[in-house]
């Protein structure tokens, strides 16, 4: 393959990357990817014949290899019945994406294998995946627009909240299962009003010592202005992996 980029397994992803816990985690089995000189790209296939890339280079390539890079990425798309519709690279590197290519935000990657000590302490409930879905998405729709918790759709492990005086709703979280069924939470939300609080450390805390349990290993995303957000799971014990800046040709919800 031009300027170096060849077509590798998951195996060889996990050798490039350095054991990169995201490629352990996000990457399947039968997973691909590109590996060459500059990093690797890994490929995500979805049921609906679209697939994603994430790109983790260590220098901006220039504009000819960029053109390549993406050209390749199409390619292993198409060969494996897939689309492209999502690029993710590390924030800071540029590739060729211009129109129709739109901007799809940044975010982070975190994950950990290891809590940090914490005295946060909450009253927390069980909430069920389909008898909460209604309560769940009036709580946390009005307070994050773009929450991804997919209550009711079989996504869900398990989900942790908290409850006022009156019973009603101030908090909850829940897990995903990533494409290696590791443990990822999601759904993360809080109530203004109690903030500052504790309770969003106490969930995630929560969430993860489950998961770790079970996987070893959990790890979940922010948006990437989310300070906020990123000092509290780096409070718990995540560690921030990686920046990324996603763009897409079809939206991905």
């Amino acid at each position: 393959m031009a300027s170096g980029w060849r077509v590798a397994s998951r195996d060889e992803l996990l050798d490039a990357s350095g054991a990169d816990p995201y490629v352990a985690c996000e990457v399947p089995v039968d997973g691909v990817g590109l590996v060459g000189p500059q990093g690797w790209v890994a490929l995500r296939g979805w049921d609906d014949h679209r697939a994603g890339a994430t790109a983790v280079l260590t220098t901006q390539p220039d504009a000819a290899a960029g053109v390549e890079l993406v050209a390749a990425t199409h390619r292993l798309a198409s060969e494996g019945g897939w689309r492209l519709a999502w690029f993710t690279c590390e924030d800071g590197i540029e590739l060729p994406l211009a129109e129709p290519w739109q901007a799809g935000g940044n975010w982070v990657w975190m994950s950990t294998t290891q809590l940090a000590d914490d005295d946060a302490q909450w009253p927390l409930v069980e909430l069920d995946d389909d008898a909460d879905a209604e309560e769940l998405r009036a709580f946390a729709l009005p307070i994050n627009p773009l929450w991804e918790g997919d209550p009711g759709q079989g996504r869900n492990r398990y989900w942790l909240g908290a409850r006022d005086e009156t019973g009603r709703l101030i908090g909850c979280g829940t897990v995903h299962d990533t494409a290696t069924g590791v443990g990822h939470l999601a759904g993360l939300v809080v109530d203004p009003a109690v903030r500052g609080r504790g309770l969003g450390r106490a969930i995630t805390r929560a969430l993860s010592v489950r998961v770790l349990a079970s996987d070893g290993i959990t790890t979940l995303s922010a948006y990437a202005d989310n300070d906020t957000a990123i000092a509290v799971y780096r409070r718990v014990g995540y560690r921030l992996d990686h920046r990324f800046r996603s763009r897409f040709l079809e939206p991905r919800r």
